[in-house]
């Protein structure tokens, strides 16, 4: 497996030539040449490629600290809650 072309360049070999370039057949791999590939190159496992961007990853957090400073800034005011929001603390609400 030696000859192994680069990536761009499987599309243009011919089915029969990539079988040989993989030193295997139309019907797969013998449990032999399986067993001893597996000991060589480990298992054929593909890894999930993180898709988010820095720039997405930063726009998270800031939307999260924005989210805070909201949050406190509110409770500060007394404003935390329904129930204890202005409109209900108004003279006119007074007994």
């Amino acid at each position: 497996m030696d000859n192994i072309p680069r990536n761009e360049e499987w599309h243009s070999l011919s089915y029969s030539n990539v079988l040989e370039n993989l030193n295997t057949s139309s019907e797969g791999l013998n449990v032999t040449e399986a067993g001893k590939r597996l000991k060589k190159e480990g298992p054929n496992i593909l890894y999930r490629q993180r898709k988010e961007s820095a720039f997405k990853d930063r726009l998270c957090l800031f939307s999260i600290y924005e989210s805070l400073v909201s949050f406190i800034s509110i409770k500060s005011r007394g404003m935390g809650s329904f129930c204890h929001s202005s409109f209900l603390h108004s003279d006119r609400y007074q007994r």
